[in-house]
């Protein structure tokens, strides 16, 4: 068995900050979307009953790494004396960057180790089981467009394919931490009462651009902007360079450009490519 995987990013074209909840985390309602821009991870039998995992940042490789704690969840499912698998991941998405890859990883592990084994576990089984190890991990069981509610893990997936295809994603290098996100959250802004998801979705459905541009939004970029002022000039150089929109993905610090046409998309990404930053070209992934 050797079996290659793409395990694709997502972004989020919405995020709202609605409560605190009694057990520390924030309830929210987000729309995400999976992206063409991917990791790769190899699946292949390894000689022994042991499980092995590899990676390109030898830092991740240690026990702590979303990937064994998938192989510790699933391990009591597998029959006796089969072979371990040797999974080899090879990292592109940045890290740290609100695009989602640890959990897209972790999915990727799920489903094929579900499916080498034969372990029976449905779409639903693989998303309670993925809940457990972070919220977005559900999302990449399915992938696509996605609305994530309660702490993100309440998912609704769409069948509708959004008019704007093409993303320049920028990454400053800078690893924000989700809970500073959360920490320095409004949650009383009234600014972000003008932007609504259902009129976002709407808007996908009925390709209308100016409707769904007028409701993209993060509630996170106040506070992240804050605290990391260069990402307010990446987007401005996103829209400098011909992005029809530009915001935040989850809690950073990547920044999007968002095109609904590919050859404006190509332009600034050929702007940007050489720039300090990481520059990526992608597309929706369904």
């Amino acid at each position: 068995m050797h079996k290659l995987v793409k395990s694709y990013a997502k972004i989020n074209l919405f995020l709202k900050v609605l409560n605190r909840r009694q057990d520390g985390y924030h309830n929210i309602d987000t729309l995400f979307q999976t992206i063409s821009l991917h990791d790769q991870m190899v699946f292949e039998e390894s000689g022994n009953e042991d499980f092995q995992f590899e990676c390109n940042i030898k830092t991740i490789e240690n026990e702590d790494n979303i990937i064994w704690k998938v192989i510790q969840l699933l391990q009591f499912k597998i029959p006796k004396d089969s072979k371990g698998l040797r999974i080899r991941l090879e990292k592109i998405i940045p890290m740290g960057a609100g695009l989602g890859g640890g959990s897209s990883n972790a999915a990727c592990a799920l489903k094929m180790i579900n499916q080498h084994y034969q372990l029976g576990l449905t779409k639903n089984d693989l998303i309670q089981i993925g809940s457990k190890l972070g919220a977005d991990v559900p999302l990449f069981i399915q992938g696509g467009l996605a609305r994530g509610e309660g702490i993100g893990d309440k998912l609704t997936f769409y069948n509708d394919q959004p008019n704007f295809l093409y993303y320049v994603i920028v990454y400053p290098n800078i690893h924000s931490s989700t809970k500073d996100a959360y920490d320095g959250i409004n949650l009383s802004s009234i600014e972000n009462q003008k932007y609504s998801i259902d009129e976002l979705l709407n808007g996908i459905r009925n390709h209308d651009h100016s409707k769904v541009y007028l409701n993209i939004y993060n509630h996170f970029e106040d506070t992240i902007f804050k605290k990391y002022p260069i990402l307010n000039n990446i987007k401005n150089e996103l829209i400098k360079s011909g992005a029809d929109t530009s915001l935040m993905s989850g809690s950073g610090s990547s920044m999007l450009g968002i095109f609904h046409q590919e050859d404006k998309a190509i332009k600034s990404y050929n702007i940007l490519k050489d720039s300090d930053y990481q520059v990526f070209l992608a597309q929706n992934q369904f």
